[in-house]
This record gives C-alpha cells, structure tokens and sequence, in this order.
C-alpha cells in the first residue's frame, strides 16, 4: 500500500540484515537496503529474501519484502528523499562515506538513526549537519553472518534509541525509545 512508512538501512551486513531489518520488518514498514558491496546486493536483488536463525531456537525467520540498492545506483537519491526515516548500520568508520550521498539527497528533516555498536558514532552526520535529527540505537547483541545470506541473531533484543534527538518518538515494536540513553550506554 501507498501508506507504509518508508525506512532506508544503509548496511546490508550481519546488524542491518540480520537484526535491525527483521525488527522492522514486524512493524509492516517498507524497508531499502542500501550497501556498497557489490556482490551482495545483486545476491540480494536475486535471492529475495534470506533466513534469520537465533540462539537457541529452532524457529526461523524469512526476510522477504524489502528492496536494496547499491549505494551508487540511480534510485538512491530518490529512495532518500521519500524515506521517513533512515537508519546506519555500517562501521563507523564508514559513516563519512554516507555525507556527500545525503547532502545531495537533501535528507535536512529526515530522523537518521546510527545504530551500532560504538558511543557517537553520529557525530561526522551532525558535523555535516545533514539533517536536523540525528539520534542514535545502540545493539546489546551478536549476528553471525554466514555464506548463504542467512544470519544467526538472538532472539527477543530491543534496539533502544536515544529520544532526545528526534523531534517525535518512533512507535516501533522492538525499538525502545530512551531518555537516559548516555547512562544506558556508560553501564
């Protein structure tokens, strides 16, 4: 339908696929991948989906509905531009290389979220100034990636995201929405 929320996952690795992308996915949200690694993203395109194993549990999870582009494809400036929010699971080294592909999607009021597994990893995006909502999710969690696309996640973890800056809570199951998310971090 034309009114599913749209949320862009810049890396498709372990995190982006295996955790942040199926705790979406429970929302009935439109999902896009957007990755550099060639190979996986036309793996991706061509597969259609991909399994999330978890710990302990013999209950499998298949990834289905969601659309991914390389980061240099055509589309990508207009996946930005009509994405409600977008949100980073890429190395934070990596994060500069996303400055110039936002600047030019012009994202100024788009919440972007860095979820990883570092403390500030936002700030290059906050340096840049590329939106006026730049928060932050960290991850409590563990993803093994394996050959067939497939990931081995655990299973149940909340994502919690620093509230205090975006301007409105996002009302997602498996994301927790946290005031105190520097002390969160510090413990």
């Amino acid at each position: 339908g034309g009114c599913l929320m749209k949320y862009v996952v810049f890396g498709a690795g372990q995190t982006g696929r295996g955790f942040i992308a199926p705790t979406l996915a429970k929302n009935n949200v439109d999902i896009t991948f957007i990755d550099k690694d060639k190979d996986l993203v036309e793996l991706l395109q061509k597969e259609k989906k991909y399994t999330v194993k978890y710990f302990g549990k013999t209950e499998v999870y298949t990834m289905q509905n969601f659309h991914i582009l390389h980061i240099e494809d055509e589309g990508v400036l207009d996946v930005l531009k009509g994405a409600d929010v977008i949100m980073t699971s890429i190395f934070a080294s990596n994060i500069n290389q996303l400055i110039p592909v936002l600047q030019k999607a012009e994202v100024k009021n788009t919440p972007i979220i860095c979820i990883e597994n570092g403390v500030n990893v936002k700030q290059p995006l906050v340096d840049a100034k590329v939106s006026t909502q730049i928060g932050e999710g960290i991850i409590f969690c563990t993803s093994i990636g394996h050959d067939d696309l497939s990931v081995t996640s655990e299973y149940g973890v909340q994502i919690p995201i620093d509230i205090n800056s975006l301007q409105k809570p996002l009302l997602l199951d498996g994301f927790i929405m946290e005031k105190e998310f520097k002390n969160l971090i510090q413990r």
